[in-house]
């Protein structure tokens, strides 16, 4: 009990910011970011401890703008409340421009959710646990180590650099994976999808395959399998060296 004590007041607020929080998780979160303690949140309470929190520059601003609806340069907490869940810690969803970021920290090998996202680009610049990407479209993602499974679903016309122990892929159409993986990777009715070796890089990468429990000399980034064939050979699937530059380390 202890343990699990420990483990939940290590959660960070924003963790919560979900439909399903209650008033009082939402309350506790405005509360971490009212610095001041006067009831409003100014752009500079806010955009600090985003980034204390690890997140990128472009999210923290688009929060801000996209939340203040009267424009005064102030966010009360029903604003709060109505858009907490774009800056989501573990979930990232609905972003249509920019750039959303996790920087080393942010993430703290817990699971994490991105989906129903365009024309954006992601990175997690952490270890994770497991990940689930869902419903992108002409996005630029970059998924750190991530200790157990990545499974892509849904995506297309996307590039995505991920390192993992175990991917799969599921109706994913036109999209390249830069990839590390410990094991085989699976695709399942999915179409023009193309595999080149991992090639991303950003601050603390190599300290994060350490935490994960990932050898990176060890990837079997070709080792494709097309679970719809029955010689496990994956028809349609392009091996290529081509570049990748979504994060600068």
């Amino acid at each position: 009990m202890e343990t699990l004590r420990r483990n939940f007041t290590s959660i960070p607020p924003l963790a919560f910011a979900t439909a399903r929080a209650t008033d009082e998780q939402t309350r506790a979160a405005f509360d971490a970011l009212d610095g001041d303690g006067d009831g409003l949140l100014s752009r500079e309470e806010v955009d600090s401890y985003l980034d204390k929190m690890g997140y990128g520059t472009d999210e923290r601003a688009r929060f801000f703008a996209r939340t203040d609806a009267d424009a005064d340069g102030a966010l009360t907490y029903e604003e709060f409340k109505l858009g907490w869940t774009f800056i989501s810690t573990f979930s990232i969803a609905n972003h249509t421009e920019g750039e959303v970021v996790r920087k080393p920290g942010a993430v703290r090998g817990m699971d994490l959710v991105i989906e129903k996202s365009s024309g954006c680009t992601i990175m997690i610049c952490d270890h994770s646990s497991q990940v689930l990407i869902d419903g992108l479209d002409d996005c630029r993602v970059l998924i750190g180590p991530c200790a157990g499974s990545v499974f892509a679903r849904r995506c297309t016309n996307c590039t995505i650099a991920v390192a993992t122990r175990q991917l799969r892929t599921r109706g994913c159409e036109r999209c390249t994976f830069h990839l590390y993986c410990a094991t085989e990777p699976v695709i399942e009715a999915s179409m023009a999808v193309q595999f080149a070796p991992f090639n991303a890089s950003y601050p603390q990468l190599k300290k994060h395959f350490v935490d994960a429990a990932l050898e990176p000399t060890a990837n079997l980034w070709w080792a494709v399998y097309d679970f719809n064939e029955a010689e496990g050979v994956a028809e349609g699937v392009l091996y290529c060296w081509s570049g990748y530059a979504g994060c600068g380390g």
